[in-house]
């Protein structure tokens, strides 16, 4: 990955600037999907039968869970988000938001997210991604177009 170097921004033509951007815009789907299943393989960190294994040995309360995607999906620690909160310095609800995307799609979507994961379909990612918070749309965007699009009759 490239950073733009600033001092040549003002010799750049029309050509030069659309590359760029397209290049830029490519990467930023990369990145968001990458998110996405690191998320997902950080969510099955914090799963309800990994956290019980990892209190047999202990003689205290175990952590609350909690669902952060629909039904079906794994439950999480209730640490989980606040931990991803904290360490990246991103929101709560976007935090919640983030694991519960990609909980929601990697278990309710398998082939979605198998295309996800060979890098065939970036088409998660993008602007309503980085809008986030407790805004974002990506569930109804899956279960519209791109869903259906990637994996035919699964939506």
């Amino acid at each position: 990955m490239t950073m733009l170097n600033r001092g040549d921004l003002e010799n750049f033509g029309k050509a030069e600037a659309w590359e760029t951007l397209r290049s830029n815009r490519a990467t930023r789907d990369r990145l968001d999907v990458d998110d996405l299943l690191i998320a997902n393989h950080l969510a099955g960190l914090y799963e309800g039968h990994q956290i019980v294994a990892d209190h047999a040995a202990f003689k205290h309360e175990p952590e609350r869970m909690v669902a952060l995607a629909g039904e079906g999906a794994p439950i999480l620690s209730e640490y989980a988000a606040s931990e991803l909160s904290g360490h990246l310095r991103m929101p709560l609800q976007s935090a919640r938001q983030l694991l519960g995307d990609a909980i929601e799609i990697a278990h309710r979507l398998p082939r979605l997210w198998q295309h996800m994961v060979d890098g065939k379909d970036r088409s998660l990612a993008g602007p309503g991604r980085r809008q986030g918070d407790a805004h974002t749309e990506l569930r109804g965007r899956v279960v519209g177009g791109c869903a259906a699009r990637a994996c035919g009759a699964e939506a």
